[in-house]
């Protein structure tokens, strides 16, 4: 027929009899997006939809200028809040699992130009205000297991972001940066490059995590951090809504204890 409709750096494009009429929209879809082949999808389940050209995901601003690089945002999540992700470079990845909780006023970037990196979060991640996480070497990784609960005023950094000689040799080359399942970080802490936090673990407000903290169920805090206890858990429910789970438990036990013991 002569006629065909695609997308091309986020514009619609209609090519009719080989002339190309282009159009930016503003109110729908992501304007920011510059290069090639670069994907945006949903993932239900284990199927991915690539999101259509005139959508967004509600609460998530885009930037992209490179090629090649993949989104993936898992469903539902609908409690994005205000966030950005920012990716400058080619074939780099980011991966946000489904969750039920608020992500809020969050950075994701991959801002400095670079390529074949990975930044990879779980189901079920909460993240509050103000916080950054940044990834910015060639082929450098942060990943993010399930469950993971993120306060407020965060700085995760997988590189210094400049280079240290001891004559030739590269001393400070970023390596991958891993959290573990059911891992909170309290507000204001910062993790530099190459840190590894083992599953079920709290990093303590205002820690400074410069090193492998590999022991799960531990308690890591100060300025370097170190682990200063372990064989912990913990839970989301603030103490309140704990202490009243406990003594309504305490109170059926006591009122059954009581019914058994007339009979």
């Amino acid at each position: 027929m002569g006629i065909s409709v695609y997308r091309e750096n986020c514009r619609l494009v209609f090519k009719i009899f080989g002339i190309k009429f282009k159009f930016k929209f503003k109110k729908f879809g992501y304007n920011n997006i510059f290069g090639k082949n670069n994907k945006i999808y949903i993932k239900y389940q284990n199927t991915l939809t690539e999101l259509s050209s005139l959508k967004r995901i509600k609460g998530l601003n885009i930037n992209i200028n490179g090629n090649n690089n993949c989104i993936i945002i898992g469903y539902p999540n609908n409690n994005i809040t205000n966030c950005t992700l920012t990716i400058n470079g080619d074939n780099n990845k980011f991966e946000l699992g489904k969750s039920e909780y608020r992500i809020a006023y969050g950075n994701f970037s991959m801002a400095t130009y670079g390529n074949n990196r990975v930044m990879q979060i779980g189901e079920n991640f909460s993240l509050d205000n103000n916080s950054l996480l940044w990834l910015e070497e060639n082929s450098s990784r942060l990943v993010i297991g399930n469950d993971c609960m993120f306060s407020h005023n965060l700085f995760l950094r997988n590189s210094d972001g400049h280079v240290i000689l001891n004559g030739t040799e590269i001393l400070n080359k970023a390596k991958d940066m891993i959290i573990g399942d059911h891992v909170w970080i309290c507000a204001y802490a910062k993790l530099l490059k190459n840190v590894k936090i083992s599953n079920n673990s709290i990093v303590g407000c205002g820690a400074v995590v410069t090193s492998n903290c590999d022991i799960p169920n531990s308690v890591i805090a100060g300025n370097p951090a170190k682990i200063v206890k372990n064989n912990i858990n913990w839970i989301r429910d603030n103490m309140n809504n704990y202490l009243n789970i406990q003594n309504n438990i305490h109170n059926y036990k006591s009122k059954t204890l009581a019914v058994v013991e007339r009979e």
